[in-house]
């Protein structure tokens, strides 16, 4: 029977959740004591004051992300607000107000682009290699087990769950974040021991980072993940911590961070806390020469790290994933450029809706007096009186739409299909006459190619997350655990390792173009072109 954490209570939590806080390790710091000192104090200013400053930095793209949200979410009409409204109401997203006979059609070809463009990135999942030490049989062993114990910790966890979480958000916003933590307090299902890996993405509006010029996030001087929480969930994740403390409600959960954008709310009360998660590289600040990791609750203190990371990997445990790079941390989206063609397309097809609509039920005019317009409906076989000796009423002469006004349709489609990379091949259909495997390959591989930084950006990202997965395997398992795994021939394998068994096997490699898209239909092609030369 396995024995709960020396330092569990009855308090602590038992769950999986993948976005909460990470707990650290007890290093014997007195935290109810070192709460009331001058330089805790000092620490929990310093996080609040750098999370304002990196949240200022970032409003306005932290704005175009809303707004690549209001896309997809079909919410096409929105406009922002300047800078000469009130205070408050600056920067926003609204929708203008539209005289009753206007209909705004909203045909969402964003959120087409958006799963097309999933399907293509996580179609196929990257292969992970561990190298082995040295050519001894021992670092030979180390390496295989440690692909096994990759293997059954990646899909017990569901890394791919996590991934494809992470992949919606690279491709709304630029960015994707996902997190890899130990959980003291996880109970591993399968070998029913405490303590275990956990994978949760983040959100781009939840991770802050001080130094936007900066590209890569290991070489971030410090890193925030902030959470907007309801206080009784902080009140009882950090039971232990907070002790008698009673918190308060500090902020609004419907004006913070992102819940205003994706409407998770409208109470504008204070009913929730901010949860500050910071983790700090030597010589970031003073007040961490060695770096470290400090949590805490608004300007509670709830636990410190100060002599370097709890994890032995020394990183980050965010990984990036970006879409299209812009030299700075924050990568871009396609939607960016493509918003205007959606909005165009959309306002293109509500005028030629409307134009049919007066056609078909046309304006009448007719002289002052001769008629009641309240009268006029649409119903079938109506008799419109009107006074004698006046003109009966007319329908108004009406110009049908230039045709090059409607060929501007097709324009603003093949715009779109430049500038997304939705070509047949990357949706899966051959052009037509197109039928050697060989020449759909080479199409799927073109297109494929358009992708480039994108599958690169996932390969090393799965690469950085398989390494930190087999460091916290080594670091925190030191008795021997069941790993379960399916091969590739579906056989079933059960082994018992501990992190000494795969220590000499943590270089973690990723095969090259393993995330790429690969055509089944162009793979079976192949084969057939094979045999039709006598291969």
């Amino acid at each position: 029977m396995a024995k709960k954490p020396d330092s569990y209570s009855q308090n602590s939590p038992e769950s999986n959740q993948s976005s909460t806080v990470i707990k650290l390790p007890e290093d014997g710091l007195n935290i109810e004591k070192f709460r009331e000192s001058e330089e805790a104090r000092k620490i929990v200013a310093w996080v609040q004051s750098e999370w304002t400053k990196a949240k200022t930095a970032r409003s306005q793209k932290q704005l175009q992300w809303s707004h690549n949200m209001s896309m997809f979410y079909g919410h096409h009409w929105v406009e922002q607000t300047r800078g000469s409204f009130p205070e408050g109401y600056q920067d926003k997203l609204f929708t203008p107000r539209k005289p009753y006979y206007h209909q705004r059609k909203t045909i969402n070809r964003i959120r087409s682009y958006v799963r097309w463009e999933m399907s293509k990135l996580l179609s196929s999942f990257p292969s992970a290699q561990a190298i082995p030490a040295s050519s001894e049989d021992q670092d030979q062993r180390a390496a295989f087990a440690a692909e096994q114990a990759w293997t059954s910790i990646s899909e017990s966890k569901k890394l791919r769950q996590h991934m494809s979480r992470a992949m919606w958000w690279t491709i709304v916003t630029g960015n994707g974040f996902l997190k890899t933590s130990w959980d003291p307090y996880c109970l591993d299902k399968v070998s029913g021991e405490y303590g275990d890996i956990k994978y949760g993405h983040v959100t781009p509006f939840h991770l802050f980072v001080p130094d936007i010029r900066e590209q890569d996030i290991e070489d971030q001087p410090f890193v925030i993940n902030a959470y907007t929480k309801p206080v009784a969930w902080a009140q009882h994740y950090f039971a232990k911590e907070l002790g008698d403390i009673q918190l308060s409600p500090s902020v609004s959960s419907a004006n913070q961070i992102d819940e205003a954008y994706l409407n998770l709310g409208n109470s504008k009360a204070p009913d929730s806390v901010i949860v500050y998660e910071t983790w700090i590289k030597p010589g970031a600040t003073k007040l961490f020469p060695q770096g470290g990791v400090v949590i805490s609750v608004d300007d509670i203190l709830i636990s410190c790290q100060k002599d370097g990371f709890p994890y032995g990997h020394e990183m980050y445990p965010f990984t990036k994933f970006e879409h299209i790079p812009t030299a700075t941390f924050y990568a871009d989206s396609p939607i960016v450029d493509l918003s205007q063609l959606q909005k165009e397309y959309n306002g293109l097809r509500s005028e030629i809706g409307e134009a049919g609509r007066r056609m078909a039920k046309p304006q009448l005019i007719a002289p002052m007096g001769s008629i009641v317009p309240s009268k006029l409906t649409n119903e079938p076989g109506l008799v419109i009186q009107y006074k004698p000796g006046m003109a009966p009423p007319q329908p108004l002469p009406l110009s049908p739409l230039p045709q090059y006004y409607l060929d501007q349709q097709d324009r603003v489609l093949n715009d779109w299909i430049d500038i997304s990379g939705e070509r047949e091949v990357s949706r899966g259909d051959a052009p037509a006459g197109v039928t050697s495997g060989t020449a759909i390959s080479y199409l799927q591989e073109a297109s494929n190619q358009y992708l480039t930084p994108q599958f690169q950006s996932i390969e090393a990202g799965i690469e950085k997350i398989a390494t930190q997965t087999i460091e916290l395997f080594v670091q925190y398992v030191d008795l021997p655990r069941k790993i379960r795994t399916i091969g590739a021939d579906g056989a079933f394998d059960t082994m018992l390792l501990k992190g000494a068994d795969v220590a000499s096997g943590t270089d973690i490699r990723i095969e090259p173009g393993s995330s790429y898209a690969k055509s089944k239909a162009a793979q079976e092609a192949r084969v057939m072109d094979m045999f039709s030369v006598g291969i």
